[in-house]
């Protein structure tokens, strides 16, 4: 296997630091639907793509689907509850959102309180069927945009044979979402000697098992770090909790401490401590890793820190409101109470999980400080950094192109960018195309522009008659490699996804990369043949103020309708219109986030169209 023996996850920490990284508290789950996911498996070329955004408040996600390749109309479409491998039980029906091969739509309430664990756990899925596959022809499950964190909390009781004494560690193993880079950052305290070797294993707790990878060479003192690229074998044990981490010194040759690496469902975060961090920087020799992670459920916290080569012994340990590169603010969490020499390991539930907490956490505000004798108001401090990564949707439509194309072709897509600002992951599902795509690019500018192609992936495509996907990452080890100004491109919402073929050599589709929990509202619903109004509201979402904007073809009077999507009807208002363009504006700033019904009711004909508030 590869190795770098300069420390990778100190490497990769001063790029986050330098830039100061923040997110947005938006959290970005997504499905890649394909038959090989069907239990039993289908076999079929058609794809899918599912964004799931849950918005900052954690009350609402904005649902965009889009499927190609199917071999008839879809039926039906549903959320199941179950995980990856087996038949689950139906969740929430979305087939009345169906508009063609697309849905968007809005999930909120208890579709989203009562869910929130099964989210977190990867225990939703989305499943596309047809009357060819009634039990379905293309499936995927729903998953955080994240990178993975294995944590392993080393003692002498896991060792074979047991080992007793006062040593421990931490280990913190960051595998990045493309599972082609392992880096790892582990302290060691209170050994017999010094470390003689520190090795990864094959092997189940309380097994013993062949060298998976040396990590010896990487030792230095108490603190063992670097990063290496994992075989398929080691990815496999991984995720099946049979790899374990061993230490061994002189005293104890077959392993002092020992400990299985288990990544945890939910958020996690990590902070890699040191005096360098704190506002003025402190010249101290201490180091630390702190992992903290929330249950599913997002209602416990639980946390574990070693630190080496303090001055004294600790005195607080806190976190701190403040970003990377600011002196600190506010006291947020006290972890005083869980001090063990140079150990701070407990949890905390309940009351002691305040929603402020989260939302610092998840906007990487928090910062771990470290209080010594010495250094009364922090010896050494870490920005606490989330693993989900920053999520982008995109919604492909012939009206973005410039000049705007009439076509039928649709499309959607992701977009995750990585914690370090070094690589994105994509993916994106069109069809409908008039001939088959012959290019796929981002390009670099802002709505309603035309700009540059900066990563081409044409030749990454796959694209037959009127359908293309593409599906990988682009990453700072390409010969094209992404860069930060790249990062912070899709971060201002000023790339797009542009679909080309023979017949629009500029563009037959185009969807701008943005930010946020944006609903993308489908083409109003026409209830009546006779005479459509063109129903329009804007903004989606809607915050503070609503405007709706109809067309008349007579004098009449129209009804003008607002409900919620039990039907419940929010506001009413009958008015004599007219013939021409017509206007109104409402204010919705008490209404509660979701989506509702805009109906627009005349003499011979009734229109709806959706819309979000946020």
């Amino acid at each position: 296997m590869k190795k770098m023996l300069f420390t990778f996850a100190t490497i990769l920490w001063c790029v986050i630091q330098a830039q100061a990284i923040t997110f947005r508290e938006n959290l970005l789950f997504s499905a890649k639907m394909e038959g090989a996911q069907v239990v039993p498996a289908v076999a079929t070329n058609a794809k899918g793509i599912a964004s799931l955004m849950l918005n900052k408040t954690r009350d609402s996600i904005a649902v965009n689907m889009s499927f190609n390749g199917l071999s008839g109309i879809p039926t039906s479409v549903w959320l199941y509850q179950g995980p990856a491998g087996s038949n689950g039980v139906q969740l929430i029906d979305l087939t009345a959102y169906l508009t063609g091969n697309r849905i968007a739509m809005h999930l909120n309430g208890a579709s989203v309180s009562g869910n929130m664990a099964n989210l977190f756990k990867e225990q939703i899925y989305v499943l596309v069927s047809t009357a060819a596959n009634p039990t379905g022809e293309i499936r995927g499950q729903v998953k955080l945009e994240s990178d993975w964190n294995f944590a392993a909390d080393l003692t002498g009781q896991e060792a074979i044979p047991a080992v007793s004494g006062n040593a421990y560690g931490l280990g913190s193993f960051t595998l990045s979402l493309d599972k082609t880079k392992l880096s790892y950052r582990i302290i060691c305290q209170n050994l017999t000697g010094s470390i003689t070797g520190a090795m990864l294993h094959f092997g189940a707790i309380g097994q013993t098992g062949t060298i998976a990878d040396d990590l010896t060479a990487s030792v230095n003192g108490n603190i063992i770090s670097g990063t290496l690229v994992p075989t398929s074998m080691l990815l496999d044990s991984l995720f099946a909790r049979k790899i374990y981490l061993n230490i061994t010194t002189a005293a104890n040759p077959t392993g002092e401490l020992r400990s299985q690496l288990i990544t945890y469902k939910g958020l996690t975060f990590e902070a890699m401590i040191d005096g360098a961090q704190m506002v003025p920087a402190i010249a101290s020799p201490g180091q630390g890793i702190s992992l903290i992670r929330l249950s599913p459920s997002m209602d416990t916290l639980y946390y574990d820190a070693v630190m080496d080569n303090i001055n004294t012994n600790i005195d607080y340990a806190h976190l701190h409101v403040g970003n990377a590169g600011f002196a600190y603010g506010a006291l947020q969490v006290d972890f005083t109470s869980d001090i063990n020499g140079h150990r701070i390991k407990g949890m905390k539930t309940g009351s002691g999980v305040s929603a402020n907490t989260i939302k610092r956490l998840l906007i990487s505000n928090l910062t771990f400080i470290v209080h010594t004798v010495a250094y009364p108001n922090g010896e050494i401090r870490g920005a606490v950094i989330r693993y989900a990564r920053e999520g982008l949707t995109m919604n492909c439509t012939g009206s973005q192109v410039v000049s705007p194309v009439v076509t039928s072709a649709y499309g959607s897509g992701i977009v995750s960018v990585g914690r370090g600002d070094d690589n994105i992951h994509y993916m994106w599902v069109v069809g409908g195309l008039s001939s088959v795509a012959t290019g796929a690019h981002f390009n670099h500018n802002i709505a309603g522009q035309n700009g540059p192609v900066i990563y081409d992936m044409s030749t990454l495509m796959s694209a037959q008659n009127g359908d293309a996907s593409a599906f990988g990452y682009w990453k700072s080890t390409d010969s094209n490699p992404f860069l930060v100004s790249h990062s912070k491109q899709f971060q201002t919402d000023s790339v797009y996804l542009e679909i080309t073929n023979a017949l629009y050599p500029n563009g037959e589709l185009r969807g701008q990369v943005v930010k946020g929990t944006i609903f993308y509202a489908p083409t109003s619903i026409v209830e009546s043949a006779s005479a459509p109004f063109n129903v329009s509201v804007y903004p989606v979402p809607a915050q503070n103020e609503l405007t709706i904007q109809y067309a008349t073809n007579s004098a009449q009077t129209v009804r003008i309708e607002l409900t919620d999507m039990l039907g419940k009807t929010i506001f009413v208002s009958t008015v004599e219109q007219a013939l021409g363009m017509q206007q109104m504006q409402m204010d919705v700033s008490g209404l509660k986030a979701g989506m509702y019904m805009v109906r627009i009711i005349g003499a011979t004909n009734a229109e709806t169209v959706k819309l979000i508030k946020e």
